[in-house]
């Protein structure tokens, strides 16, 4: 396990070693507080889309990586998952992977989102392995490893995956888009598709137990990091694919 980054920082700083251990906040390449983040929210009211949260993300992720499949922006991506899925809970990684190879692993499954018409099938399976990662949230650093682009697909758009954790027991999920943390004053900067708010908010964890506490009455649990690869321009050159380079002007939609 590698040792607590928060325990580092201030060797790191008195030894002039990394000035990024020691930064705080980090946020993800191109992303700062002043913006740079995507946020689309669901409708207000809800419409259709009361449990798409995982769709929402993966609408934030695609469009800042620039794996559009030529949308022009977050919320047209968003539109697209509305347009083709049932309002029920799902799963970041599945909404990507339909995206890349037109496939839902969840179909079939009771009271999980289902494809109604086909649709996604941008790219490839393959492309979707390769460019793709997941974490359980075991220790910050594995926070601090997805946002400072320490990972081994470099720098990523990132998925969190919460669980509301009720009287000591699972009851459900949502899932957020991370673009920074604070791992001194124990933050995370989100943006949420349930806030209606296109905004980033921060809200502190609990660094034994990676409890959110100060969001969602404190029942929130950190749970797992999903990430997308931010490719270069180049790599989509080179693989004949579109690339409207939304992930690269880094606008709020």
């Amino acid at each position: 396990m590698k040792p607590s980054l928060k325990h580092l920082a201030l060797p790191a700083l008195l030894l002039g070693l990394s000035a990024a251990v020691s930064a705080a906040p980090v946020f993800i390449s191109g992303v700062s507080a002043a913006g740079g983040w995507l946020d689309v929210n669901k409708a207000n009211p809800r419409n259709g889309d009361v449990n798409l949260c995982w769709a929402a993300s993966s609408s934030n992720l695609l469009a800042f990586t620039g794996w559009n499949g030529g949308f022009s922006s977050n919320t047209e991506i968003f539109a697209d998952y509305k347009n083709h899925w049932s309002d029920f809970g799902g799963r970041t990684e599945y909404g990507i992977e339909w995206w890349f190879d037109g496939t839902n692993k969840a179909q079939g499954w009771p009271n999980w989102s289902q494809v109604l018409t086909p649709g996604g099938n941008f790219y490839s399976k393959t492309l979707y392995t390769q460019n793709t990662e997941a974490d359980r949230i075991a220790n910050e650093s594995v926070l601090f490893d997805y946002v400072s682009g320490n990972t081994k697909l470099g720098h990523v758009g990132v998925e969190m995956s919460l669980g509301w954790i009720v009287g000591g027991k699972r009851d459900g999920g949502h899932s957020v888009t991370l673009w920074g943390v604070d791992i001194i004053e124990n933050l995370v900067y989100i943006t949420d598709s349930d806030d209606y708010a296109t905004a980033l908010k921060s809200y502190h964890y609990d660094e034994s137990t990676f409890y959110l506490t100060d969001y969602a009455g404190g029942n929130g649990h950190l749970e797992e990091l999903f990430g997308l690869r931010i490719p270069e321009p180049s790599s989509f050159a080179l693989l004949g694919l579109g690339f409207v380079g939304l992930g690269w002007a880094r606008r709020r939609s």
